[in-house]
């Protein structure tokens, strides 16, 4: 169990760790602290594959509801990337999508953090109590596989009945400088977005 800054540590160094053929699938409430932006464009840089599963910031309260700091956030990745980092949203109706998952695959090998944190510097920086369990996962873990056809399933919409659990990322991406750069404000400054 680490918490905090050592969630970060962690994460950080594990995505630098990264080369070109390894995946990153991340579903999160909130990715916005500007290292792991920079790591994740980086990674994808170098030819790994970057998946995140957001929150499209629609529910929720105060600006939870304004979809600051996803929608810029995943719009920068998209872009600075040339759209090598996909992104897509979870379906929301009234709840909040807050998974805390991040699955690093590196050859055979697996990397697995699960648990409260959100990506932004306010978790990440100490300014918030949030926890993870991290654990390197054997080539034949069950818990990999397990991990990765759950994220699959919710990112290619695999669930019976025909439920969807995700949408396009051109369906909430928001290119607005006026909102980029209230995201980064408040990102710089550790503060909540709700």
């Amino acid at each position: 169990m680490v918490t905090e800054g050592a969630i970060a540590a962690a994460l950080l160094g594990r995505i630098a760790a990264t080369s070109r053929g390894d995946r990153i699938e991340i579903a999160a409430l909130y990715l916005s602290q500007r290292e792991l932006v920079q790591a994740l464009l980086d990674a994808a840089r170098r030819g790994v594959v970057v998946r995140l599963l957001l929150d499209p910031g629609k529910d929720g309260y105060g600006y939870a509801r304004s979809g600051i700091p996803n929608r810029e956030a995943a719009s920068e990745l998209v872009a600075a990337s040339d759209g090598a980092v996909r992104v897509r949203w979870y379906r929301t109706h009234g709840e909040q999508f807050s998974p805390g998952f991040v699955l690093v695959q590196s050859g055979a090998s697996g990397w697995l953090m699960i648990g409260t944190a959100e990506l932004t510097r306010r978790d990440l920086g100490d300014f918030d109590l949030a926890a993870a369990v991290i654990t390197d996962l054997p080539p034949d873990a069950a818990a990999a596989a397990a991990a990765l056809d759950w994220f699959d399933m919710l990112w290619f919409n695999r669930a019976s009945g025909g439920t969807e659990y995700t949408t396009d990322a051109d369906v909430y991406t928001d290119a607005s400088q006026l909102r980029y750069w209230q995201y980064r404000l408040f990102e710089a400054m550790g503060t909540s977005y709700d």
